[in-house]
C-alpha cells in the first residue's frame, strides 16, 4: 500500500479520515508471508458515512428506472448514485438522463460488466460501496442496515444479505437467493485450509463493501463477453481481508428473467 500515492504529504488516511468525519486506522494483513498495511475506517455511532451505489447497465432500459428509484427511496440519506451505461442500444440513455442531477451518469462503449464496475468505482467517493445490477432493486431500508453493520463491526470487509426473487414485472416469487448464507464471522482460516466454498456468500447486488477492501483488490479483470462475474472475483477475497457480517433480513429484490446481461 503506497500511502503517499493516495494521500499527498504521506499522511496515510489520518487527515482524510478527519475530513470525512471518521477515523482511518492502519491494520497489518499477512498473506503468503507478505505484510500489507491496510487503512480501515472506523465510523462513530452518530456519523453517517457516504455510501456509493454503483448501478451498471447494458440494454436494461426497461428495468433501470426501478433500480434507480429504489436507491432514491432509501431511508438512509447520505448516498451518491453512480449509473454506468455500458454501451446500451435501447432506451437506457434516455431513461438515465431523465433523473438529471440526482445521479452521476457515465456513458461508455460496451466493455462488459466488470469494466463498467471499475469505471463506477473510479468515480465513487463513498466509504461503503454497493454494486447494484440494473435489473435489481434495493429494499427501502437496505442501506440503513448495511451502514449499521459497519458501525458495529469496524474491521469487516463487507456486509451481505439475502435477496428476494421477483419476476420480470417485479412480482415476488416467494424464494430467497441464495438459499442459505453463512452467518457473520471470520472465515479466513477455513477458506485457506479447505477452499472458498466454506463460506456461502451473497451475489453481487446483495453486498456492501468496505472501501478499504475494494481499493486493495481493484481493478476487476475486464471481459466484454461477461464470462467474469464481479461477485466471483470479490467474494473469495473478502473473507481473506476481514470478517463479514450477514444480515438476517433481505436487502435486495433479485429479478429473474430471460435477459441477464449484467
Amino acid at each position: 500500500f503506497d500511502a503517499g500515492s493516495r494521500y499527498p504529504g504521506g499522511k496515510p488516511g489520518l487527515d482524510a479520515g478527519i475530513a470525512h468525519g471518521c477515523l482511518v486506522c492502519p491494520t497489518v494483513l499477512q498473506v503468503s508471508g507478505r505484510k500489507t498495511i491496510i487503512m480501515k475506517t472506523q465510523f462513530p455511532s452518530e456519523f453517517e458515512p457516504l455510501v456509493s451505489v454503483v448501478i451498471t447497465s447494458y440494454n436494461y432500459g426497461c428495468y433501470i428506472s426501478d433500480s434507480i428509484q429504489s436507491v432514491l427511496g432509501q431511508t438512509y440519506g447520505n448516498i451518491e448514485i453512480i449509473v454506468v451505461d455500458d454501451g446500451s442500444t435501447d432506451e437506457s440513455r434516455d431513461v438515465i438522463s431523465g433523473f438529471g442531477e440526482r445521479v452521476i451518469s457515465l456513458y461508455r462503449d460496451h466493455q462488459g460488466q466488470c469494466a463498467a464496475i471499475n469505471a463506477g468505482f473510479e468515480a465513487a467517493k463513498g466509504d461503503i460501496i454497493i454494486f447494484l445490477d440494473a435489473d435489481d432493486c434495493l429494499i427501502s431500508d437496505a442501506v440503513d442496515r448495511f451502514v449499521d453493520a459497519f458501525r458495529n463491526n469496524e474491521s469487516i470487509s463487507k456486509s451481505q444479505g439475502y435477496m428476494i426473487g421477483v419476476d420480470a414485472s417485479g412480482r415476488r416469487l416467494g424464494r430467497k437467493v441464495p438459499h442459505l448464507l453463512s452467518p457473520s464471522g471470520n472465515y479466513k482460516n477455513a477458506v485457506l485450509n479447505k477452499g472458498p466454498w466454506m463460506c456461502s456468500q451473497s451475489w453481487t447486488s446483495g453486498n456492501a463493501w468496505a472501501r478499504w477492501f475494494i481499493e486493495q483488490v481493484f481493478p476487476l479483470p475486464e471481459d466484454p463477453d461477461n464470462k467474469v462475474f464481479p461477485d466471483g472475483c470479490l467474494n473469495p477475497l473478502a473473507v481473506l481481508y476481514g470478517p463479514i457480517v450477514t444480515l438476517d433480513e433481505p436487502v435486495t429484490l433479485y429479478r429473474i428473467h430471460d435477459r441477464n446481461n449484467g
